[in-house]
């Protein structure tokens, strides 16, 4: 099997469990320091939700700190984004194949993989 064709299957079993959720626990923390689950979902959906420049952008507004630049568009596409959306964003963009800059297949796979059990771990 292709890294593709796993990237796409752990975002349609990812939304899958995610659907489970109460609504009352997207808020609650995940295993990434500042971010709830909320927020970890909306930075799942920032490969075809937000833009390079805006990206680019941000990086600049945040002194070359890609880490804090990072934190504002998650947190930024968060507020736009229901819980529901970010769902429906990982199911409809499955097959997306965004790579980060310099990177392969691998960086895609490994965001959902742990961003996943970043959101679910807490929840056990």
């Amino acid at each position: 099997m292709d890294t593709f064709a796993l990237i796409a299957q752990e975002r349609r079993r990812l939304a899958d469990v995610l659907d489970t959720i109460a609504p009352d626990d997207w808020d609650g923390p995940s295993l990434c320091a500042g971010w709830s689950r909320r927020v970890v979902a909306a930075h799942l959906n920032a490969p075809w939700e937000v833009g390079l420049p805006t990206v680019i952008l941000q990086i600049a507004r945040s002194f070359g700190s890609i880490d804090k630049a990072f934190d504002t568009v998650a947190k930024d596409l968060a507020r736009r984004l229901t819980p529901e959306q970010s769902i429906a964003g990982l199911r409809a963009n499955a097959e997306h194949r965004f790579t980060p800059p310099g990177s392969g297949a691998e960086a895609p796979l490994t965001d959902v993989l742990v961003h996943g059990a970043d959101i679910l771990h807490p929840l056990e």
